[in-house]
């Protein structure tokens, strides 16, 4: 089908991009892409005249109306001679019958399937016949000296090709950071799947995964106004974070069957397809490397969990939720649904506007999606992973072991920002030993990036922080490194004056305190202050700050 499409569409470039990008994703070693043996039906078969001009006939059994130039079909005269005939093969056309070199004939000098010609053509071409498309795909050609090696400028070529690559990867990421681009445009942008970017973006600690800054924190009202049942969807970055943390089935039993859009489906059914081909078989990359050409290797192990991973997230997709045709976006016009398709991504903006329907609730990790839904499309309330498992511990569905155990793994991942609590940073520290190393640091740099504006809010966490890490049996070394650690993540960078001045005062007047624990707390907060003593110039507490202060405690 796809080879028939090119033929028939052959003035159009995506015609050609999809075909060469479909070859590119079947296994090389399928029968239809196999070098054949003999000249046979859908061949294409290079001949070279005793005149030495080269021609390509391609054999097809098509109606008469499909047929072009140099297309045989397979009762035609010069198709008989060619059945059958192996490569090297010398095919008589004339004889020389009366002696005066006459004689034609024509040399077989290969042999493709109809597939990797058209292929090959389309590859080779498509630069020349669609210069303006030229980024959509680009071919280089490595020379080999005579000497051996490759051609040095083909290799200062190519490093200059990767590094313009490799800086366009950079001002894609920052676009990102900034919170201008959803992760399937990134993807696209990137030339990956959804899934994989995602996988790409947790190992980043300065990228990351970017989660809506303010995570809802309370149940999704799964019933609406008029009684019917509503239905969460999962965008393709919320089923990441689902499928990595293995939490799908303790989704469903508390939310019931959710739904997933059906082009999100079909993107996880062209990520496998990376795996399957001629792409799946690749075992180095292109890289730079101190601004030089370097290849490294992709353990086979690890395109193997890949690909493994992907089909296991297909099969509960396909077996545990409910797959859903995008209806609403034949209410909006073709221009209007493309540029939402470039910009948000098939997927994504599939999966809005399918929540713009009054029984579906949208859940995405990505706070790009959340903004663009909220303002954009006027959705609200939606979900995130982290706010449904928060919703899950307050319903009883997981234990705070378990909830905490996930949220770790977050953290880890690079999911910010997420809701860190003072039990969490209690949990980490445990789980550190008492000692300053991961996951207790992970968290802390989390901390870090949600560090409350202006300090002050940051003075109720903080004092749970105290009450509890004082309540634990650990050395007193050991309590006040965590501590200062956690005070250094927590303060602001300048005029931390107000924040440290007030935390001293709030703990104080503490009254679930100890005396002891009390004076050990303040002195450690003398401590912090005398180590950055830059972080504080200049203002104090006001006196009014104090009275406020004050006040909020009598009430309490």
């Amino acid at each position: 089908m796809a080879y028939r499409l090119r033929k028939k569409f052959h003035n159009l470039p995506d015609a050609h991009l999809s075909y060469i990008s479909l070859v590119l994703d079947i296994d090389d070693r399928a029968s239809k892409l196999s070098e054949p043996d003999a000249v046979s039906l859908d061949t294409a078969v290079h001949v070279e005249d005793n005149f030495g001009r080269k021609q390509v006939y391609t054999i097809e059994d098509l109606n008469t109306d499909e047929r072009a130039e140099y297309v045989l079909l397979p009762h035609d005269s010069l198709a008989q001679l060619l059945l059958g005939e192996p490569k090297g093969s010398k095919i008589a056309l004339r004889k020389d019958e009366v002696g005066i070199g006459t004689e034609e004939s024509l040399t077989i000098t290969d042999i493709v399937s109809k597939y990797v010609y058209a292929f090959r053509e389309s590859a080779s071409s498509f630069n020349l016949r669609f210069p303006r498309e030229g980024k959509e795909f680009q071919r280089f050609h490595l020379r080999t000296m005579e000497s051996g090696g490759v051609n040095p400028d083909d290799l200062t070529n190519l490093t200059t090709i990767a590094s313009k690559r490799a800086e366009g990867v950079s001002r894609a990421l920052e676009v990102y950071k900034q919170g201008h681009m959803t992760i399937e445009g990134l993807s696209r942008l990137l030339g990956q799947n959804t899934i994989s970017v995602c996988s790409f973006l947790t190992q980043l600690p300065d990228v990351g995964i970017r989660c809506p800054s303010k995570a809802t924190r309370h149940s999704p009202e799964l019933v609406s106004n008029g009684g019917k049942p509503r239905t969460l969807i999962f965008d393709p970055v919320a089923l990441a974070t689902i499928h990595s943390l293995h939490i799908g089935d303790l989704l469903t039993n508390r939310y019931g069957k959710c739904g997933v859009a059906q082009s999100t489906v079909d993107m996880i059914e062209e990520a496998l397809l990376e795996y399957t081909g001629i792409q799946g078989r690749a075992s180095h990359a292109l890289t730079i490397i101190d601004d030089a050409p370097a290849m490294y290797e992709i353990p086979a192990e690890e395109k193997n969990k890949n690909k493994k991973n992907l089909e296991d997230l297909l099969r509960w997709v396909r077996t545990n939720c409910a797959i859903m045709p995008c209806y609403p976006a034949l209410q909006i016009d073709y221009a209007t649904k493309q540029r939402y398709n470039t910009l948000i991504g098939p997927a994504s903006a599939d999966s809005i506007l399918l929540a713009t329907e009054p029984e579906v609730i949208l859940c995405s990790d990505d706070q790009a999606i959340h903004v663009l839904a909220q303002h954009e499309f006027k959705i609200c309330p939606a979900f995130s992973i982290p706010a449904l498992l928060f919703d899950c511990l307050h319903a009883g569905a997981i234990t705070r072991d378990r909830y905490d155990d996930l949220m770790l793994r977050l953290v880890a991942w690079n999911y910010y920002p997420l809701p860190i609590d003072a039990e969490l940073l209690i949990a980490a520290a445990e789980k550190a030993s008492w000692d300053l190393k991961t996951p207790f640091t992970d968290v802390i740099k989390a901390t870090h990036k949600i560090c409350w504006p202006g300090g002050l809010q940051g003075l109720k966490p903080a004092l749970a922080f105290i009450e509890l890490l004082w309540e634990r049996p650990v050395g007193d070394v050991c309590r006040d490194v965590l501590f200062l650690y956690f005070l250094t993540a927590v303060t602001p960078q300048t005029n931390a004056g107000t924040f440290v001045r007030g935390l001293a005062y709030m703990v104080s007047i503490h009254p679930d305190l100890p005396p002891d624990a009390k004076v050990k707390v303040v002195q450690d907060i003398e401590t912090w202050s005398l180590i950055f003593p830059k972080r504080q110039e200049e203002k104090t507490i006001e006196e009014e700050c104090l009275d406020g202060f004050s006040r909020i405690e009598e009430q309490n």
